[in-house]
């Protein structure tokens, strides 16, 4: 008989029912570089960013908005270590309520840092529908349920 060396462990299962985070760029159509990235967001333990690409994430992609959620670069994930993310991603409407959604339900780690959308919307439909009168787009990021894996 083997005896059992490795185990699961998990901790910090969380359902969280308002942890919404906004990020506004201005002037959209006057973005220069190739990738934004927001600011920090705190949930489950973890830093986490948006990653933004105005135009594609390469010239494959370059009619579409490329987004991803990321853990944050200076985030140190050692090996076995796993969080399960499930969150709504979105570009809102600001005439209405047409937002745009699209959903995560990921396992996030060292092999899977970064998951999202190369063709996240169309830069035409962006341009039509989801920029405000001072060309202003809005990205919001609602984290539902995050839980952390460890290997031991």
């Amino acid at each position: 008989m083997v005896p059992v060396t490795n185990w699961e462990v998990v901790s910090n299962t969380q359902e969280y029912s308002n942890t919404k985070f906004c990020w506004t760029l201005e002037n959209f159509s006057e973005l220069k570089e190739h990738c934004y990235v927001s600011s920090k967001i705190l949930v489950g333990g973890r830093n986490w960013v948006l990653k933004l690409y105005p135009k594609g994430l390469n010239t494959i992609y370059s009619a579409w908005l490329s987004l991803f959620l990321h853990i944050a670069d200076d985030e140190t994930v050692k090996t076995g270590e796993e969080t399960y993310v499930q969150c709504d991603m979105r570009i809102l409407d600001p005439f209405g309520c047409d937002h745009l959604t699209k959903k995560i339900n990921q396992r996030f780690g060292n092999s899977i840092p970064t998951w999202g959308w190369h063709k996240f919307v169309s830069l035409a439909n962006l341009e039509k529908v989801y920029l405000d009168n001072l060309g202003s787009l809005e990205v919001e990021i609602h984290f539902k349920v995050v839980s952390s894996t460890k290997y031991s």
